[in-house]
């Protein structure tokens, strides 16, 4: 019988650093993965519906989530839209992370 991993999206969203939007727009998680009880996870990767960070600067510190995991990790973006959680090893199974 193998451990699981589970990993929820959506929860402790903070859309307050988001660049580029139009005044009343607010930006949505348009792709959140892996969801559910995975296991063997390396990364969580999160797609918005709209620019987060300014162009030219995917290193910004801040960070839409606020993340409840006992594994350490390294948020950052990859690009305007696309932030990463990249675990530093593997996950085993029986790790309960929330985003």
């Amino acid at each position: 019988m193998g451990l699981i991993l589970a990993l929820f999206s959506g929860l402790g969203l903070v859309p307050q650093m988001w660049a580029g939007t139009e005044p009343g727009h607010i930006p949505h998680v348009r792709q959140f993965s892996p969801q559910g009880t995975i296991k063997g996870v390396r990364q969580v990767t999160a797609r918005f519906s709209e620019l987060m960070v300014p162009l030219g600067d995917p290193r910004s510190a801040d960070s839409p989530f606020r993340t409840d995991c006992p594994a350490t990790g390294t948020p950052r973006w990859i690009d305007s839209r696309t932030w990463v959680y990249d675990f530093a090893d593997d996950l085993p199974g029986g790790i309960f992370c929330r985003f």
